[in-house]
């Protein structure tokens, strides 16, 4: 016969053997949760920054994005200004345009006026010339020193008729030449105006290529930001 006494010993320790085991394996899967846990807060945390940093560029892009809409607006208003000046230069010239034309106007009427006296001086002319017709029939009827009298006044009306004449034909080519010398300058002046349009067509070229480079040199700072933003991520989720 076998004693009893040392199997009912290992009886009695074995279930708190059990129940060690059971709190260890608590014990450790709470230390799983834990270590589960602290790591969901890494996570998260590192989904936060990464939130934080998207928002980041989202507010850079923003800003860039209403940058590029005041350069637009700055665009239009240049343009429009450009419009406003070209549209100036035209009544400019507009105004020149009529005043040359009323000018031109004037002295056609003043050849109008001096061909209207010459007629009338013609007329008169042929009136005093028909006079002297009608006295020259009178005066044969008439004595001999009334004749050369009547003569020598018609000879003094007819010379006085001739320096009418010289002095009327002397007026119209001094106008002429006024007029003449008139229209030249208006053509140097207009020659100066196409001059200058084309120096102020030359600088708005130049003016718009040099926007473009200002646009293409912002562009290319803009990427570069966005570049150093990626770096600046790919380091931080690297450490």
């Amino acid at each position: 016969m076998s004693d009893p006494e040392p199997c009912r010993m290992k009886h009695t320790e074995d279930p708190e053997e059990q129940r060690d085991l059971m709190k260890v394996k608590e014990e450790s899967e709470e230390l799983n949760e834990v270590k589960e846990e602290s790591e969901e807060l890494s996570e998260v945390k590192k989904e936060r920054e990464e939130l934080s940093e998207v928002k980041e560029e989202s507010e850079e892009l923003s800003e860039v994005k209403e940058e590029r809409e005041e350069l637009s607006e700055v665009k239009e208003e240049s343009e429009e200004l450009s419009e406003v000046k070209e549209e100036s230069e035209e009544l400019s010239e507009v105004k020149k345009e009529r005043e040359e034309l009323s000018e031109v106007e004037e002295e056609s009427e003043d050849l109008s006026e001096v061909k209207e006296e010459s007629e009338e001086l013609s007329e008169v002319k042929e009136e005093r010339e028909e006079l002297s017709e009608v006295k020259e029939e009178s005066e044969e009827l008439s004595e001999v020193k009334e004749e050369s009298e009547e003569l020598s006044e018609v000879k003094k009306e007819r010379e006085e008729l001739s320096e009418v004449k010289e002095e009327s034909e002397d007026l119209k080519v001094k106008e002429e030449s006024e007029g003449l010398s008139e229209v030249k300058e208006e053509r140097e002046d207009l020659s100066e105006v196409k001059e200058e349009r084309e120096d102020l067509s030359e600088v708005k070229e130049e003016s718009e290529d040099l926007s473009e480079v200002e646009e293409c040199e912002e562009m290319r700072e803009v990427k570069e930001e966005s570049e150093e933003i990626r770096e600046v991520k790919e380091e931080s989720e690297g450490q």
